[in-house]
Formats: C-alpha cells, sequence, structure tokens
C-alpha cells in the first residue's frame, strides 16, 4: 500500500511540477523522490531503481518505448532497453498476442 500512496504523490507532483510552477531540476527531482519513498516507507528504494520498475512494468503492459520514453523521460530508444531488456519476453508475448487479439475482434474489417 505504500507504493501505491507513493506513486499517488509522485503522479500528482508532476503534473503540478512540485507545486512551483516549473519543471524539476535533476538534483531537485532526486531530492524529493529521495523524501518521497522515505514518507512511504520505501527506504531501499532509489530513483533509478524505480525508473527501471516501472519501465520494465510498462513494457509487460504491451507499452512501446514511445509510451515508456513519455514516463521516464528517457529521450533514446536505446536508454529504454537498457532499462527493459530483463522483461520476461515469454509475458511479454502473451500480453502483446492479448492486445492484438482484442484489437481484432474489435476490428474485423481493417485487416
Amino acid at each position: 500500500m505504500a507504493g501505491v500512496a507513493a506513486a499517488n504523490t509522485f503522479a500528482k507532483a508532476m503534473l503540478d511540477k512540485g507545486g512551483y510552477g516549473r519543471a524539476f531540476t535533476s538534483a531537485g527531482f532526486g531530492n524529493r523522490m529521495r523524501k518521497w519513498c522515505d514518507e512511504a516507507g520505501l527506504l531501499h528504494c532509489s530513483t533509478h531503481g524505480l525508473r527501471k520498475g516501472i519501465s520494465n512494468r510498462m513494457a509487460l503492459t504491451g507499452a512501446g518505448n514511445r509510451a515508456i520514453k513519455s514516463i521516464t523521460g528517457h529521450s533514446g530508444d536505446s536508454e529504454v532497453a537498457l532499462y527493459t531488456r530483463e522483461v520476461d519476453q515469454e509475458a511479454l508475448a502473451r500480453v502483446t498476442m492479448a492486445r492484438l487479439i482484442k484489437w481484432e475482434m474489435a476490428n474485423p474489417h481493417q485487416g
């Protein structure tokens, strides 16, 4: 539950730019994440670890590199690949095929 609370706090802060009306600096963002993780009882977490974890989770849902980059702030596909290379390919294939089948069923005359 602490992880959900931290994610909600993070999402709100990102939407309102941390309450300061401007984007975080790199150091400012890292310091803020440390504070949020500590407040959520996630003392073992780091900004890097959380970024890698959310990248992997998004990849497992079938999110493509563009979607992942829109959340993580990576600028290149090679950066995303470093974070997502450990994604279980079998699980990713199941998710991707399920999404394709769902799309095919909803769009029978498109292909």
